[in-house]
């Protein structure tokens, strides 16, 4: 499979080869634009709420949704958990294409290390880990399919103090949102002069591409 992958704002978004120019610029101002209309609140404090008007935001430019990713927040042990969760619950949306770019792209940034940093660490204390993960792909009908995950860890750990010892428990939270999505580029076109203004040449679209 060839992809190419591109940092934008906080996503890693992985294009497939038959992804056209356009399509793809286009997609990159409609993701910043949703991060811009997203960051008006704190990722890392309402992280649902922040996915929700990030998800919102596609919708107002052209992005129809298709299925929702249903997953209950839950608490691991492990970083093998997390690859494992992580890639179960993206196989279950989205066409086999869009699931094996996802993987690549979680397998590309590592994220069980962020899980083994935590777990490792002697001295650990409470953190927050969030990035989305955005697999862009078209499909027989030519149609531009996206997959939207976002993903956020949340590390806690509770110490116990005794007369001569203390014994801490550590606990990461894993939290996963997002969705599958259609992208209309015939309804965008009307669209496209105007995000171009929100923008407002932003280069923000300090976007890296690189192969995945």
């Amino acid at each position: 499979m060839s992809a190419t992958g591109a940092v934008v704002g906080n996503g890693l978004v992985s294009l497939s080869a038959g992804i056209k120019r356009q399509d793809r610029e286009d997609l990159f101002d409609c993701l910043l634009r949703a991060e811009r209309v997203a960051g008006k609140v704190s990722r890392d404090e309402h992280f649902t709420y922040w996915a929700y008007r990030y998800g919102t935001a596609l919708e107002q430019r052209s992005f129809r949704k298709l299925s929702p990713i249903i997953h209950e927040p839950m608490v691991i042990g492990s970083a093998s958990e997390l690859e494992e969760i992580s890639f179960s619950v993206i196989e279950s949306r989205g066409s086999a294409r869009l699931a094996r770019q996802a993987k690549a792209s979680l397998q590309s940034m590592r994220i069980h290390r962020y899980a083994t940093h935590f777990f490792e660490s002697i001295n650990a204390s409470s953190v927050i880990a969030g990035f989305q993960v955005i697999p862009c792909a078209t499909d027989s009908a030519g149609n531009v399919m996206v997959l939207l995950c976002g993903i956020q860890m949340t590390g806690n750990v509770e110490t116990r103090d005794f007369d001569f010892w203390s014994e801490s428990r550590s606990e990461l939270t894993l939290r996963i949102t997002g969705g599958v999505y259609r992208f209309d580029r015939t309804d965008y076109a009307r669209h496209r002069d105007a995000v171009a203004r929100e923008l407002d040449g932003h280069g923000a679209r300090a976007i890296q591409t690189f192969a995945i």
